[in-house]
């Protein structure tokens, strides 16, 4: 497992106004293995520009994001793409699927990447379906699946591998209350088996005693953006 750290992380965005926005201001994180952390916060405090700085999706503008020891900020591009693939599982809200592939193709596409067979890449996702209320669907096209369906679908795709860390950006906003405890479920198993989870959410309504929180302000507070608070 990992321990994943952000030392001194800035990002900034430049506005549709043309204004520079500071959405991460010096921020330090240190997230031992086997964590589980709430981002929360309102839209556009930057949750999910964390998540994917953290995730080596997007590379700070300063600071360092360390996976165990390794400076995944400042390393080559292709290099951060293999390791993610080997340790990191990201499902975010604006996942992407290849329409002409069925539902579980798309689910263990990263499986194949790795060079294991179709039987195996196809029982590991119908059971990561499965485990997301989605047994049925897996020879299904993207299409086919509703909003709330395609968002348990990317979850299953990143956990598909087994990953030490998992990123998921708001994995219940369009699901009901029953589909939202089963998907809680399952990120409470990955945690359990000592995967570092960080679920970023509106608020940490899952919270439970020994669960980490940050809260992030919002953007337009020049004094605050940015600025985690527990």
């Amino acid at each position: 497992m990992i321990r994943i750290q952000a030392r001194g992380v800035w990002k900034a965005f430049t506005s549709r106004g043309g204004h520079r926005v500071e959405v991460l201001q010096g921020l330090d994180l240190d997230l031992p293995a086997g964590t589980f952390l709430f981002v929360t916060g309102p839209s556009g405090s930057g949750k999910s520009t964390l998540l994917h700085v953290l995730a080596g999706l997007m590379r700070p503008d300063s600071g360092e994001v360390w996976w165990g020891d390794q400076r995944v900020s400042h390393l080559p591009e292709a290099r951060v793409t293999r390791l993610r693939r080997r340790f990191v599982g990201v499902a975010f809200q604006e996942d992407r699927y290849l329409d002409r592939l069925r539902v579980w193709e798309n689910v263990s596409a990263l499986l194949a990447a790795q060079g294991i067979s179709p039987p195996e890449r196809r029982a590991r996702a119908v059971a990561q379906l499965a485990r997301l209320g989605l047994p049925g669907w897996a020879d299904h096209l993207p299409w086919e699946l509703s909003g709330g369906q395609r968002q348990r679908a990317a979850l299953a795709r990143a956990l598909v591998h087994r990953p030490a860390v998992v990123f998921a950006d708001e994995p219940a906003a369009q699901v009901d209350p029953e589909t939202e405890a089963a998907i809680e479920r399952v990120l409470r198993e990955e945690n359990a088996r000592g995967a570092t989870v960080v679920v970023a959410s509106h608020e940490a309504s899952w919270r439970r005693p020994g669960d980490r929180v940050i809260r992030m302000d919002v953007a337009s507070d020049p004094g605050g953006a940015g600025r985690p608070g527990t």
